[in-house]
């Protein structure tokens, strides 16, 4: 089973329903709504999720908790970017990590581990909830584009020029 390890106000501020979450209600409301929006799922999908916040745990000694099946841990004196590439070095199993930070990402890469980024797993999960919508909306793609489609959009995007038919472009 994969491991879901999320770096906490990263998705909170990058994916748009809990962005729009922080701008009507305080911060603090808003990480509660995402707790338990994360905890519905784990419990409606059987996903194992680590929320990883920065800071200390509000009103507690306690550095981690759950709530349901979602683990939440709070980073205490320590960046959430430290417990995240802390867990990504010492965790075994299948982990995915969920963020938008670059540094995060590139200790993942090094550690051979699968990543998403805020909006790709938040595009996930509504897909889980609400049933998969990526023909209607569009796949996202996390891999870089190939030598072929990156010619075919520099053609496409020349001034003055028609673009070849996009039939006759073998993408790979």
């Amino acid at each position: 089973m994969k491991t879901y390890l999320i770096d906490g106000y990263n998705l909170l501020r990058r994916a748009p329903q809990y962005a729009e979450w922080e701008q009507q209600l305080s911060r603090e409301h808003a990480r509660d709504k995402v707790e338990d929006d994360l905890s519905g799922l784990t419990a409606l999908k059987g996903l194992c999720i680590i929320l990883v916040w920065d800071g200390p745990a509000p009103g507690s000694k306690r550095s981690q908790r759950r709530k349901g099946i979602l683990t939440i841990r709070y980073s205490g004196g320590r960046s959430a970017d430290q417990v995240l590439k802390q867990y990504l070095l010492q965790k075994g199993g299948d982990v995915v990590l969920v963020t938008d930070d670059a540094d995060i990402i590139k200790t993942a890469q090094l550690e051979d581990r699968e990543f998403r980024t805020c909006q790709n797993f938040y595009t996930y999960v509504h897909g889980l909830v609400h049933g998969d919508q990526t023909n209607r909306v569009g796949k996202y793609r996390e891999e870089p584009l190939s030598d072929a489609e990156v010619d075919y959009w520099r053609e496409l995007f020349r001034a003055g020029k028609k673009p070849r038919d996009r039939k006759s472009t073998r993408l790979n």
